[in-house]
């Protein structure tokens, strides 16, 4: 019952108030009345009267406020009157609210796009249980520059058989199926993997069960698990699927026994996952890395425990096994190792949003404090009459909260509508440094979190910078007379201008020192030499013989080539084991004949391919010494091999290899002749120096699955279909699949790069505009207060060039020594972009100097575009302005 008391006495006081009011109005106005009365009795004018009157009273306005306190919600409705005035207020300047919105709008965009790209695969914790305690185990072999490698399967065994600090590990590896389809062979991604590899994630099956210990060695169809996309296309989400049979062109039969969830990915997507058999593992050979390694750790034990453990391990393997002497574990998370090759290149990107959201920032603070100069006598005005320091400032924070909202939330959801276009923004895949690991990149999606984190954090640093100015005009309207004149109005505010302007301008430098270390760094990497052509070259993976014998493999793949060679506007065809710039490594170990053989396990180790004899002439690499392959040398000839100048240089410094002879520990090839040295090529990434590589004739022992490049002096794009079509002339059931033009795979190995340079290009564009803006709005503000003061001294005989030095001084000087802080501070954080530039110092003096003349150029140029104006009115119009 009180509760209903209190509101009815509520409700009587609001339904009282407006008589309340007319009351208090009408004593108000008798009180001043008298004090009127006074003032014309002292001896003033009525104006002068009045205006005292007002004063001794408090102000009708402060009077009112006041009484109005006492009842009603003084909160809300000061509120509500605070926004409407400054809605009012945009609406009669509309110039200024669309430069200040758009400005924020721009820079609060640019945040939540990079904030998306950062938050869809940096900051998105894997989808696993506890994916924390995750980590990858590596093998490491310094010797041969290999830092994250593979393990062999008898390897995997011993270690996860005899660890103390992981509950569980797992092995798998990445392959293809092949399926037939309506044409010929489809591919279709495959994940071999030990059966508790799922169970280690966390990972449960959507429909039907994981792998179980039946499913391994039993003699009939593999069990198989499908992902949800292939479920759907391939079975139309039928859950029939389940227990039936999947075959493969070349006849394996697998029984689905579960559908995995929908999204789920382990490094890469995988259409079908089927269980490794530990017996076959154990069995195959203990220097046949193959397998990349997976375990949890145990609760309480650490990534250093878990190495030690491993290690200790491993050195008691290669005590059985000398093979593996040079052999070290190393065991990192597995969340920062998938990210790692986008970490720095988005982080760099993100700060670079960062800094254009806060240039945007200061340029609106700028145009705030030049539009609260412009309305000095109306706040001064205000002020007199009695509204209170707080009120001019709640009506002044109003105007800057509402056009920070309006710009954070128009950039926020515009990018949003546009998200589609993010997808586009990064390559597929991105390759881990050090591994022949590639990890594909998560889809970029702008949920409702990414879009209101970004609109909140765009809002507060717009609000950040608005409400100093705010409080600062009210406080110099508070202390300024009415009619003071607009030089005193100009010359208080004068130093917070200069302020934004080099703060500004410390941004602007900072922005256009990203853009351009990255625009030199991508320019030093498309410069690179990859040491093969890739104008007109396609490339392509091309069939799986697994159940063929070396020499059979060989006669399918020489009918191949000449399948090829005979489609019109086919220059040449050849084969290599893998697809160049496609992060893939193959090492085999050797030693020279001319030396002692070396112990067990201390053989050197390079990359080696096996190709066929046009493989050179095809892609253009240039030979330096010697002869090429030719079809006279295969299995039965004797065994020649080539090698680049990387491994001629490092194997034999200061001596030609032609005519020296190594061991190849293949047993297809084994003792060799070196008969020619070839020029450089780059495999795996353009940035990475050339590795040693030794070339042997395919025919002796191709691989099941072989790299097929064809030049083309035609439409590379338009042959490829005639180009498959020839390929499964020769057996329909051998798949051709992933079908590239060598320039394409070119320009993806630098599609981060570029992508970061591209941002901060379009940054710097925009910062130069909002600088060059802020600068030029600040000297004609300058001009148009001092015009009367320029043409009196024109009038009195000062040059030109004075007068020009005299308005933009202060401007060109605030910009020229924030410009110079910029740059001074770069020289401390810039080492910080390093990881992600090359060719280039990150404290490269060429770029420092443009920065330097850029910003230098722009403060010149929008500073005397005013100052000009002004300078050539004529003193006689400037004195009657």
């Amino acid at each position: 019952m009180s509760g209903l008391r209190a509101l009815w006495r509520r409700m009587r006081d609001l339904i009282g108030r407006r008589r309340w009011e007319a009351d208090l109005a009408a004593e108000l106005e008798s009180h001043l009345e008298l004090h009127v009365e006074d003032g014309l009795r002292a001896g003033l004018g009525e104006a002068e009267a009045h205006r005292l009157a007002v004063q001794k009273l408090g102000g009708l306005d402060e009077v009112r406020e006041a009484c109005r306190e006492q009842r009603g919600f003084p909160r809300l409705e000061a509120a509500a009157f605070d926004v409407r005035h400054a809605l009012r207020s945009l609406w009669r300047r509309p110039g200024f609210a669309l430069v200040a919105v758009t400005s924020l709008a721009l820079g609060a965009g640019a945040v939540t796009a990079a904030y998306g790209l950062l938050r869809s695969t940096v900051l998105r914790p894997l989808p696993y249980a506890r994916p924390e305690r995750l980590a990858l185990v590596w093998g490491v072999n310094d010797a041969a520059g290999q830092r994250r490698d593979v393990i062999s399967g008898p390897t995997f065994v011993d270690l996860r058989g005899h660890n103390r600090t992981f509950v569980g590990l797992a092995a798998f590896h990445f392959g293809e199926l092949a399926l037939p389809d309506g044409e010929g062979t489809g591919v279709v991604s495959s994940l071999e993997t030990t059966p508790e590899l799922l169970a280690l994630l966390g990972v449960r099956p959507q429909l039907g069960r994981g792998f179980e210990a039946e499913d391994v060695g039993t003699g009939g169809p593999r069990a198989a698990l499908i992902s949800h996309a292939f479920f759907r296309s391939r079975f139309g989400g039928d859950p029939a699927a389940l227990d039936s049979l999947l075959e493969s062109a070349h006849g394996e039969r697998y029984r689905i026994v579960g559908v995995l969830p929908a999204g789920f990915r382990f490094f890469a997507p995988a259409a079908v996952v089927t269980p490794l058999d530990e017996t076959e593992l154990a069995s195959e050979p203990r220097t046949h890395h193959h397998y990349w390694v997976v375990g949890r750790l145990a609760d309480g034990a650490t990534l250093a425990d878990a190495r030690s453990d491993l290690e200790g391990e491993l050195r008691q393997i290669a005590a059985r096994h000398p093979a593996l002497a040079r052999w070290r574990i190393f065991v990192e998370p597995l969340q920062a190792t998938l990210v790692e090759p986008l970490r720095v290149p988005l982080a760099i990107l993100f700060a670079a949003v960062a800094l254009a959201l806060l240039l945007a920032c200061a340029n609106v603070a700028n145009l705030l404090l030049a539009r609260g100069i412009e309305r000095h006598e109306e706040l001064a005005m205000r002020a007199a009459l009695g509204a209170s320091r707080s009120r001019l400032t709640r009506q002044l924070a109003a105007e800057a909260i509402l056009v920070a909202v309006a710009g954070a939330l128009l950039g926020a959801v515009g990018t949003a509508l546009a998200g589609g276009a993010l997808a586009g923004l990064l390559p597929p895949a991105v390759a881990i440094a050090g591994s022949a690991a590639e990890v594909e990149v998560a889809p970029v999606r702008l949920d409702l979190a990414t879009v209101a984190s970004a609109f909140l954090a765009s809002t507060f640093a717009a609000v950040l910078v608005g409400l100093p100015v705010a409080l600062g005009l009210a406080r110099r309207a508070a202390a300024r007379p009415p009619g003071a004149s607009e030089r005193s109005a100009l010359g208080t505010a004068n130093r917070s201008q200069r302020t934004f302007l080099a703060v500004e301008a410390m941004l602007l430098v900072s922005l256009l020192l990203v853009a351009g270390l990255m625009s030199r760094s991508v320019r030093s990497l498309l410069a690179i030499d990859p040491g093969f052509r890739p104008q007109r070259v396609a490339a392509m993976y091309v069939g799986q013989l697994h159940a063929l014998d070396n020499a059979a493999r060989a006669r399918y793949y020489d009918r191949v080539l000449r399948a090829v060679e005979a489609v019109p506007g086919v220059a040449g065809a050849a084969l290599n084991d893998y697809v160049v710039l496609r992060n893939e490594d193959d090492y085999q170990g050797f030693h020279r004949l001319d030396r002692s053989r070396p112990a067990p396990g201390e053989s050197p180790r390079e990359e080696w391919r096996r190709i066929s004899p046009e493989y050179f002439r095809v892609l253009g690499i240039p030979l330096r010494r010697g002869r090429l392959f030719t079809d006279r040398d295969r299995a039965e000839a004797p065994s020649v091999v080539l090698v680049n100048e990387a491994m001629a240089r490092k194997h034999w410094p200061g001596e030609s290899p032609i005519g020296k002879r190594i061991d190849v520990h293949h047993a297809a090839y084994g003792p060799s002749e070196v008969i020619g040295v070839v020029g450089d090529e780059r495999f795996s990434r353009l940035e990475l120096a050339p590795k040693p590589v030794f070339y042997v004739p395919l025919a002796r022992a191709p691989r099941p699955l072989m790299a097929l490049f064809v030049d083309l002096g035609g439409d590379v794009t338009s042959a490829l279909p005639a180009i498959r079509r020839a390929v499964w002339s020769v057996d329909p059931s051998q798949p051709v699949f992933e079908m590239n033009r060598l320039d394409a795979l070119v320009r993806q190995s630098t599609a981060v790069q570029r992508l970061v340079l591209r941002v901060a290009a379009a940054l710097a564009g925009l910062a130069s505009l909002l600088s060059g803006a802020g600068i030029f709005g600040v000297v004609s503000y300058t001009v148009t207060c001092r015009t009367r003061e320029v043409g009196l001294r024109a009038a009195l005989g000062a040059r030109r060039r004075d007068l020009l030095r005299l308005v933009t001084g202060q401007s060109l000087r605030a910009t020229l020594t924030g410009g110079a802080v910029g740059l001074a501070a770069a020289i401390l954080w810039t080492p910080w972009l390093a990881p992600a530039l090359h060719g280039v110092s990150p404290r490269d003096a060429g770029t420092f100097a443009d920065c330097a003349l850029a910003v230098a150029g722009l403060a010149a140029v929008a500073s005397a575009l005013p100052a000009l104006r002004a300078v050539r009115t004529p003193p006689g119009v400037a004195l009657r302005t």
